[in-house]
């Protein structure tokens, strides 16, 4: 068995596992610092020679596809949550603008001619 392989995977499992706790915390700087070092180690997996069946019994020792599947389910709540953010200020942002248009309009009839 590839050890490299291995230290590499089980790195990568744990950085993943980081990221989950870091966006379920709402901990942004510390997930990105954890998005780098998991995209290191995968650049690092990539250099390295190994058999695809290696990296799949490995990958399935240790659940990877499970935890990789989690985050990806929190990052698209999180995605979600702030698209409905995004969406109640716009309609706030409109609100507004709509309320100082017609505000403004009135100055224009109360002018002397």
């Amino acid at each position: 068995m590839n050890e490299k392989l291995q230290n590499y995977l089980v790195d990568f499992k744990e950085f993943t596992m980081e990221m989950i706790s870091k966006l379920k915390s709402d901990d942004i700087d510390n997930f990105e610092i954890a998005l780098k070092k998991r995209t290191q180690i995968i650049e690092e997996i990539n250099n390295l020679c190994f058999e695809h069946s290696e990296f799949k019994k490995i990958s399935e020792e240790l659940d990877i596809v499970n935890v990789n599947d989690q985050l990806s389910e929190i990052v698209s709540e999180k995605r979600d949550e702030i698209k409905g953010k995004i969406i109640e200020l716009k309609k706030s942002q409109n609100a507004n603008n709509a309320y100082h248009s017609n505000f403004n309009m009135g100055n224009v009839f109360s002018k002397k001619v």
